[in-house]
């Protein structure tokens, strides 16, 4: 997050894991672009920092390594095993068994690699225990996590935790959906005060619109800097309400709106002016009033035009742009710039000039 926001809602996080009462389980949820991943990152650096430790494991839908329930057991494993030389011993030994840990049912998994070690830390002597923080972020992004495997996995790993009292803790996000609101519901059915449940999107947007403020303060700060011909007074009182009150409670329209009117070699003022007037044009026709997201559709289609504006329909650049924007938005994997290079059979300096058009809508590592 961007020094001076989501101050409160971090300062909340922070004091749940050091209380030695209440739930054992927070879960974030909320709408999506509501900033439920960047709280969760400045929260794990924030305690991380304070000597707590933190085993996190952050879904990527569009990455395999990242979107299954059996790389996220054994990725907080073993990070539990390199910050404890207990839990180290205990997992080393579960991996020698047969068959392969990996083959086995996910509940069998969080036993071996998860509970079994904790418990073995618990009970070593030692003069004091380390508080260890378990983040499981973006559960929506993972298919299985609201079937039965996902039910499996927190129906051996919760009640376990709740045997250790307040020494470990586990901190969850996810989209505010029907299927998770279920599955959780069943995981915790009969201990319901063992969860804390946050709903981001429900925060009031006065003290949301604050912090985006901030957020573009900073942001319209840093686009200044970088490009030296744009007047100290822009922008203008008027455009920063105006983009504050578009935002909503969605930092990622505030963040996207910044990405593209500070892309290299473009002209921040009057990309700022273009995005402005295209979503009033919107909102005086009604297009937008029933979702939260509409302004962002808009937003996102301003940005696609002005990529294609100079443009041949017809031509091998806009074929281009479209391959890769369908090889983004389609595939099932993490997309990056060698691989749109061997697609489209070209030198990595032309595809990361072909993505330039596209970088505040397009992440390509």
């Amino acid at each position: 997050c961007t020094e001076g926001t989501r101050t409160e809602i971090l300062s909340d996080i922070r004091t749940w894991v050091l209380s030695e009462y209440g739930p054992i389980v927070y879960w974030l949820a909320g709408l999506a672009g509501t900033g439920k991943t960047t709280i969760t990152s400045s929260l794990c650096r924030q305690l991380v920092a304070a000597g707590i430790n933190v085993v996190s494991f952050f879904i990527s839908r569009h990455s395999p390594e990242r979107n299954t329930l059996s790389s996220l057991v054994t990725t907080l494993a073993h990070q539990l095993a390199q910050s404890n030389p207990v839990a180290r011993s205990i997992i080393s030994d579960a991996l020698k068994k047969q068959p392969p840990i990996s083959i086995r049912p996910i509940a069998e998994q969080t036993q071996e690699l998860l509970v079994n070690p904790l418990n073995a830390v618990r009970e070593a002597s030692t003069p004091t225990r380390q508080r260890v923080v378990i983040v499981i972020d973006a559960m929506d992004e993972c298919d299985d996590f609201a079937a039965s495997d996902g039910r499996d996995l927190l129906r051996t790993l919760v009640p376990a935790l709740c045997h250790q009292g307040h020494d470990v803790k586990l901190f969850l996000t996810s989209r505010y959906e029907p299927d998770l609101r279920v599955m959780l519901d069943r995981v915790f059915y009969g201990a319901q005060d063992e969860r804390e449940t946050f709903l981001l999107h429900e925060v009031q947007e006065s003290y949301v619109s604050a912090d985006i403020r901030t957020f573009v303060t900073k942001g319209f700060a840093d686009i200044r800097e970088r490009f030296p011909r744009v007047p100290s007074a822009w922008p203008s009182l008027y455009q920063v309400n105006e983009l504050v009150e578009l935002s909503g409670k969605l930092f990622v329209f505030a963040s996207t709106v910044l990405l593209w009117i500070g892309e290299k070699n473009a002209s921040p003022a009057s990309r700022l002016t273009e995005v402005l007037a295209a979503t009033r044009e919107s909102r005086s026709v009604g297009q937008h009033e029933r979702s939260p997201f509409g302004y962002l559709d808009g937003l996102y289609l301003t940005i696609l035009r002005n990529a294609t504006s100079d443009v041949d329909p017809d031509s091998v650049t806009n074929s281009r742009l479209r391959q890769v924007l369908f090889m983004v938005t389609r595939g099932n994997y993490d997309v990056s710039l060698n691989m749109i290079s061997g697609v489209l059979e070209l030198d990595p300096d032309e595809s990361a000039a072909l993505l330039d058009s596209l970088s505040a809508v397009v992440n390509i590592p």
